[in-house]
């Protein structure tokens, strides 16, 4: 995510990538965050997810066995600094803080939305409880189907609008498959950038994405 890319545009949702929330401190990411949302006048997107690589883990001493609460509570630091009064507060078993300056504000009221990355019913379960969306790349069709289904019945129970459960699933070239993953739904599809950066080779990737998209709809 880049700020250059959010003064430069003016319709583009711009999202994060799936964030590895417990190797990051959830006050400058909130505060980062807010900072690219105000540039680009709300239209960032932030997904998160758990981490799982070992050794950066040890780097940066990150309990591996504790990720699933700090990713947890890190969201809910996150969302304490965007929607806090003059000074923020917060009590939790990773983090605790008192009287911190929440600015900058993000534009978005509430704060950008947060997409849960993930294969598992857990992660389904904690994108319903948050109500803003599932990011379950590389996953079968079938495997997504289910996991937004268990999503969006977290949602109800919480007390979301289901339509609010925004389903992010990755672009495939194999026009039959891609098919399959459109059935389930999303609200996007993610489409990877070349590696070499180059952006002749992006337009032609996106241009080629679109070629297939409407072969098929």
């Amino acid at each position: 995510m880049s700020t250059i890319r959010a003064a430069y545009s003016t319709s583009l949702k711009l999202g994060t990538g799936v964030l590895a929330l417990p190797f990051q401190h959830p006050i400058v990411l909130a505060k980062r965050i807010a900072t690219v949302d105000r540039i680009s006048n709300g239209r960032v997107i932030v997904g998160v997810g758990l981490g799982s690589r070992v050794r950066e883990a040890e780097m940066l001493d990150v309990d591996l066995s504790t990720r699933a609460g700090r990713t947890t509570e890190s969201i809910e630091v996150m969302t304490a600094i965007w929607t806090a009064g003059p000074r923020a507060s917060f009590d939790g078993r990773f983090f605790s803080f008192h009287d911190v300056d929440p600015a900058p504000r993000p534009a978005q009221p509430l704060g950008p939305p947060i997409t849960i990355g993930g294969d598992s019913l857990a992660a389904a379960r904690r994108a319903g409880r948050l109500g803003h969306g599932l990011i379950p790349l590389g996953c079968e069709p079938e495997r997504i189907q289910r996991l937004i289904d268990v999503a969006r019945t977290e949602a109800v129970h919480g007390g979301w609008d289901t339509s609010s459960i925004e389903l992010t699933v990755q672009f495939d070239t194999d026009p039959t498959r891609l098919r399959r993953l459109l059935d389930t739904g999303p609200s996007r599809v993610i489409l990877d950038a070349p590696p070499s950066g180059d952006l002749g080779e992006l337009r032609d990737a996106v241009r080629a994405a679109k070629d297939v998209l409407g072969s098929i709809q």
